[in-house]
């Protein structure tokens, strides 16, 4: 079932596509950042994966006072599923992932969208981002590089992510053209669709700090690296 009280009255730019599984402490921040984001039209399409802990009612609450925030319940199946019904609702020419646990800086989604209406019509945008622990401790900085040869050399060469999964934006018309996210792919569900995205088109980022991930001992790179590596492979 989705909520959305009222009628957006303007198309959106920018559809944003998050799952949700079990984030009640981090959901707050992790929304806000996105409906803070300014310059630009966007729908917030959230699929709770089945949450226990709270995270539904944090995220109806959102739907009732914002427009923009699409809230569809349904049993838990995994990240990827969540992301690939997200993707099927999203109305807009341009979708842009957010994780739960993370935050997007003022400006994200305004920088990513001007660098892909360029002329040169990259179809996957990443942008800099800032790996925090969970209290909010600084471990390192990712700069991807803005350069578009060697965005696609990073990813198709170097087996390099562009940046962070939650931190990417992408074209709806590609991400159909090249199959969407795939169920099959469990977890490294972002490097099997970024590799795909690369090889059918210009790839590129914005390289500034715009996203703030959270890594932790708990989150999925922590808990199941050795399934991801193995995915990857």
């Amino acid at each position: 079932r989705s909520r959305n009280p009222q009628i957006m009255t303007a198309a959106p730019e920018i559809s944003v596509v998050m799952g949700v599984f079990n984030h009640a402490e981090t959901l707050p921040a992790a929304l806000e950042s996105i409906l803070a984001q300014t310059g630009i039209e966007l729908e917030f399409i959230v699929v709770d994966d089945g949450s226990t802990d709270g995270s539904a009612a944090i995220l109806d609450e959102a739907a009732c006072h914002d427009p923009r925030v699409r809230v569809v319940h349904k049993p838990n199946e995994g990240l990827t599923r969540a992301l690939i019904d997200g993707c099927a609702l999203a109305s807009a020419p341009w979708i842009a992932r957010q994780d739960a646990d993370d935050v997007s800086l003022p400006g994200r989604l305004q920088a990513q969208l001007a660098r892909a209406r360029q002329t040169d019509a990259p179809v996957l945008i990443g942008c800099g981002a800032r790996i925090c622990t969970p209290e909010g401790e600084a471990l390192m900085e990712v700069r991807p590089p803005a350069d578009p040869a060697a965005a696609a050399r990073r990813m198709l060469a170097e087996g390099q992510a562009i940046s962070p999964h939650g931190s990417i934006l992408f074209s709806k018309a590609a991400y159909e053209a090249v199959g969407g996210y795939r169920a099959e792919f469990y977890y490294a569900q972002d490097i099997d669709l970024t590799t795909r995205l690369a090889e059918h088109g210009a790839v590129s980022a914005v390289p500034e700090m715009l996203y703030e991930y959270q890594f932790s001992p708990a989150a999925i790179s922590g808990r199941h690296g050795r399934f991801q590596r193995a995915y990857y492979r």
